[in-house]
């Protein structure tokens, strides 16, 4: 700065000597060459303070930068032990409810969520049925073994028509109600009127004439159920021996399905374990035909009192399932004790069961074998016992 005084004193000398020398036009030039000059002295001052503003700016810049650098590793640093600090706690917490992994730690979260839901309905459904019983303990346990057994498809059924027969008999009700309130009316008439006299004397003789028809429906009811009582005991007990035996190999081939036979009129019945009548067109085909095989072999044993026949069978078994075939080759088997039978059949395994049953019996083979190994149609003979 100082130089730049002198500078400037140097130069007013000079400025003198050459206003001294030049005159006004001279002058004139310099005072202009001394305004460009301070103009240049005053850009480069001021590039100069510009200059070490910004380098006082970019040393503060890079201080704050430095210090955000420092702060953010120290804050890294700590995020980092506080994630670890989390995994800690969430492996441990993991442990602690028996799972390994976050998936699975939702899942168990989702059942127990779940789980509570349900416990709540439970609880409101417990709540509800208590009610709808009146807090009575039997009531109640009967309620839950029923909707145990049940499906809620036919709960839901079951509900369907609970309602369709509710809105029946509510309107059964607003129906009785309209004609109860007509009967009301006409009660009142009644009662207003002369001829109340005549019809409780009407009323009085129309009961007379009950009583007197009730007590002859009782005799003939009476009457009638000790007829029906005693013809079921006829029919249960004095059928012909034919019947009986029958029945009794109709029980052996059924397993016990019909214990007995009973005819009546011109119809034969299967009567069940469970005493149920089943008419024998009702039956089965092939239980048809087996009822049918029982009662011809209790007909051979009926006249077998007097003369014995031969018996011929052909493929008695062809519409008997593997269970029946069983029990009917047990019963031919027993018949052919009495009688001697012959049985045709095309079926290999009947011929095994009664040869099964019946050691004694022989087989013979018709048709032509060479033709085909196995035979077309087998006979079994079976011979009487002796």
């Amino acid at each position: 700065m100082a130089c730049g005084v002198l500078a400037f004193v140097w130069n007013a000398q000079l400025v003198g000597i050459a206003l001294f020398a030049l005159g006004l036009t001279g002058l004139i030039w310099v005072l202009q060459k001394l305004e460009s000059q301070k103009r240049v002295y005053l850009a480069n001052s001021r590039a100069a303070e510009a200059e070490q503003r910004a380098r006082s700016q970019k040393l503060e810049a890079e201080q704050q930068l430095a210090d955000s650098q420092r702060s953010a590793y120290k804050q890294r640093q700590s995020a980092l032990r506080q994630v670890e600090d989390a995994r800690d706690r969430l492996r441990s917490f993991l442990m602690s409810i028996g799972v390994t992994s976050v998936e699975q730690a939702g899942i168990l979260i989702e059942r127990n969520e779940l789980k509570d839901r349900l416990d709540q309905r439970i609880a409101r459904a417990t709540n509800n049925l208590s009610q709808a019983t009146g807090q009575d303990p039997t009531r109640t346990a009967q309620l839950r073994d029923l909707l145990r057994s049940s499906s809620p498809d036919q709960l839901q059924l079951e509900l369907d028509q609970l309602s369709k027969t509710t809105a029946e008999v509510d309107s059964r009700l607003r129906d009785q109600a309209r004609q109860l309130a007509k009967l009301e009316v006409e009660r009142r008439d009644l009662e207003n009127s002369a001829d109340i006299a005549n019809g409780q004397l009407r009323v009085c003789d129309l009961e007379t004439q009950l009583a007197e028809a009730y007590r002859r429906w009782a005799v003939a009811f009476t009457a009638h159920n000790l007829l029906t009582s005693t013809l079921t005991k006829y029919q249960r007990e004095r059928q012909p021996a034919v019947v009986k035996h029958a029945g009794g190999l109709f029980a052996q081939i059924t397993s016990d399905r019909y214990v007995r036979l009973e005819v009546r009129d011109r119809d034969i019945f299967a009567i069940d374990h469970k005493e149920r009548d089943i008419s024998a067109s009702r039956l089965s085909r092939g239980t048809l035909q087996q009822l049918y095989l029982c009662i011809r072999f209790a007909l051979a044993s009926y006249y077998c009192e007097t003369n014995r026949l031969p018996l011929l069978l052909d493929d008695v078994t062809v519409h008997a399932d593997d269970y029946r075939l069983e029990r009917v080759a047990e019963v031919i088997a027993s018949v052919a004790s009495q009688h001697q039978v012959l049985l045709f059949t095309g079926r290999q395994e009947t011929v095994d069961l009664l040869v099964k049953h019946q050691p004694d019996a022989r087989v013979i083979t018709l048709g032509e074998p060479q033709r085909s190994k196995t035979p077309s149609q087998l006979l079994a003979h079976l011979e009487p016992a002796t």
